[in-house]
């Protein structure tokens, strides 16, 4: 036990978390087990369990649209970032709201994918000094659903569904298929322009057969880069 101590004192002293000073199974790791006296440097008694009981509220309602976040594996581990995060945090603690932090690391994946398909849109981007999460933070929560003619949704849900438990890591490559969708426009475009075609795309006139030509080059990219790991260092 004292060495399972000294090892949670080492990770809440260190900048980063190493997860290999995690002997085991990370859920061995879970908030319950972690020891109160570490923690005493940081909140008055009891203070801890109002945390952690606050972040038991929020984590199920991150992100609801997507099932993703919803996942018991995925859930504990959320719980334990917000919770280390906020012990680490004293002066801000945990507030509600804080759990929907997590989910632009979505955002990372994607502006790093556009980068290795389309160099060039994506220095475009960075030069007009767009950021990935003005417009992406809503196509992820919203799973692109609102980028779509309402008649054509059934379409996207049929995807979504088919694909389980692979929904997110697949989601990543839809929303870069239909960003690069407009690259040639977009290339033509400054910042403020931009921002405002990507918060509204011009899909009103769209049929099944645009929303068919973006799912399928999600699925080429998911071909290509999901098995090649040097593409995404």
């Amino acid at each position: 036990m004292d060495s399972r101590r000294e090892k949670f004192r080492r990770v809440l002293a260190a900048p980063t978390v190493d997860l290999d000073v995690c002997d085991g199974d990370m859920d061995s790791w879970d908030v319950d087990s972690l020891p109160s006296e570490a923690l005493g440097q940081y909140f008055e008694e009891n203070a801890e369990e109002h945390i952690l009981k606050q972040i038991g509220l929020d984590v199920p309602r991150t992100s609801p649209g997507v099932p993703f976040f919803h996942r018991p594996e995925l859930q504990r581990s959320l719980t334990r970032i917000l919770y280390i995060r906020a012990i680490r945090n004293p002066a801000s603690g945990y507030v509600q709201g804080i759990n929907d932090l997590v989910t632009p690391f979505l955002r990372v994946f994607l502006s790093e994918l556009v980068r290795r398909i389309d160099e060039k849109i994506y220095n475009h981007l960075l030069d007009n000094n767009v950021e990935f999460l003005q417009f992406s933070f809503r196509w992820f929560n919203c799973l692109l659903l609102r980028e779509f003619p309402f008649l054509l949704v059934d379409r996207l849900w049929d995807t979504y569904i088919s694909e389980g438990d692979n929904f997110a890591d697949f989601l990543v490559y839809a929303c870069a298929a239909f960003l690069l969708t407009w690259s040639t426009k977009l290339l033509n475009m400054e910042f403020q322009d931009m921002i405002m075609f990507l918060q509204s795309p011009p899909t009103e006139h769209w049929t099944y057969d645009q929303v068919d030509t973006v799912m399928s080059k999600a699925f080429l990219w998911r071909a290509v880069f999901s098995h090649a790991q040097s593409h995404l260092k």
